[in-house]
């Protein structure tokens, strides 16, 4: 008899190109120590998964803003980094974490990694931000500004590059998401 895994949607992290530890690393203030972070050795990818229910527009904002602190200050040597965000159904089995959900991530990831021509203009550190096309619209309905991030049609997401070496402030609500791209 076939057994199904249940399937639970969760808000899902990937990572690459980066060295490795940097998501999990990420993932280790504030209120991410509940995330669940698994690497995929096959594909070079980490993936984070948020516990149901968490403040998925709040948890985004400061992954990001940490993933480009620890991009900017430069203790993993030069790196570029493509993060990528979307929310699905996943399962879970003795193997970790699958499902759709975990399948887009990794597509997205593995669709805009460096080299990425635009990712900066010092070629060695960059973090280029992936989010899916229907979460960025959910994050839009909480007040994430479009300003900076353009759409990938044929990947039916959304990418903004950020520069290394632009002040990152502190996120306080995407209402009040400054012009140098910090939220």
């Amino acid at each position: 008899m076939d057994v199904r895994q249940p399937t639970v949607r969760r808000l899902c992290a990937a990572a690459s190109a980066g060295p490795a530890g940097l998501l999990a690393q990420a993932c280790q203030p504030g209120d991410f120590d509940r995330w669940f972070v698994q690497t995929d050795c096959r594909r070079g990818v980490e993936l984070a998964f948020a516990p149901p229910g968490c403040d998925e527009p709040a948890a985004i904002g400061d992954l990001i803003m940490v993933l480009r602190r620890l991009v900017a200050d430069g203790h993993h040597g030069p790196t570029r980094v493509t993060a990528a965000f979307h929310v699905g159904m996943t399962t879970l089995d003795e193997h970790g974490f699958g499902g759709a959900a975990v399948d887009r991530v990794h597509a997205m990831v593995e669709e805009f990694a460096p080299p990425i021509p635009t990712m900066s203009a010092d070629a060695g550190r960059g973090l280029a931000v992936v989010i899916s096309a229907g979460l960025f619209e959910d994050l839009q309905g909480e007040g994430m500004p479009r300003l900076g991030w353009r759409y990938a049609a044929g990947s039916n997401a959304w990418l903004r590059v950020y520069d290394p070496f632009a002040p990152i402030a502190p996120r306080r609500h995407f209402a009040h998401d400054s012009v140098d791209g910090a939220w």
